[in-house]
């Protein structure tokens, strides 16, 4: 009797370590197949929206996310750029973004973009390194694309240079909703290289959306990711 409640519970122990793990797979590349948030998996093919936020070009090389523009940053300073509305900090970017960060990440990674992977934990002054991005942002009645650089005041004057940092684990496990920092970051999926880590906490750079610019608050933007 003792032997086969003990073969019971050895049972049980199992079946309970198998559910815990169950959450933590990995594909044959060594990323977790567990995304947090919604899902919104990379389209081609189809226009930029509410419904398809995520859209690859993969032979022009661009990745391009639906978000809104968020006024307070438009006279507030922050150091997210655009941010995953399902995020920590959804609701702390100048534009809040529809697609999700780990999803974003997998984006760049199909149009062949290169991730630094460069920093880790507090990674205090130093620069992310990755593929160059050329971000711009549209929106319907724009006169242009705008680059980056000209919807961003930045304190420093230094013009806004984004790469490709990676982060995939970080930005997934902290679920802060980085897809694009203002200064360089181990947690965002891309961010600007030319301010370095804590740059903004450190009130060493302040940035601020360009209200002259940019349209009112609410109004959907496209921003499109394109790799140099």
């Amino acid at each position: 009797m003792k032997k086969v409640l003990g073969v019971v519970l050895v049972g049980l122990l199992t079946i309970g370590l198998t559910a815990c793990g169950g959450g933590q797979q990995s594909s044959s590349d060594g990323q977790e197949l567990s995304v947090k948030g919604a899902q919104t998996l990379p389209e081609e093919g189809v226009e930029v929206s509410k419904d398809h936020p995520l859209v690859i070009d993969k032979e022009a090389r661009t990745v391009k996310v639906y978000a809104t523009v968020n006024g307070k940053y438009t006279v507030e300073p922050t150091r997210h750029g655009l941010n995953f509305h399902e995020g920590k900090y959804g609701d702390e970017a100048l534009f809040t973004s529809f697609a999700n960060q780990t999803n974003f990440h997998d984006a760049l990674v199909e149009i062949e973009a290169e991730p630094g992977n460069n920093l880790a934990g507090k990674s205090k002054d130093e620069f992310i390194e990755g593929d160059d991005l050329v971000v711009s942002v549209s929106w319907d009645g724009a006169e242009k694309d705008y680059d980056i650089s000209e919807v961003v005041n930045v304190s420093t004057g230094n013009p806004i240079n984004y790469k490709f940092g990676g982060n995939r684990d970080n930005a997934n496990s902290y679920f802060t909703g980085c897809l694009a920092c203002f200064d360089s970051c181990s947690v965002g999926v891309t961010s600007n290289s030319s301010e370095p880590v804590n740059a903004f906490d450190s009130k060493q750079a302040d940035f601020v959306g360009n209200k002259d610019v940019l349209p009112e608050d609410g109004t959907p933007v496209i921003v499109t990711f394109a790799l140099k």
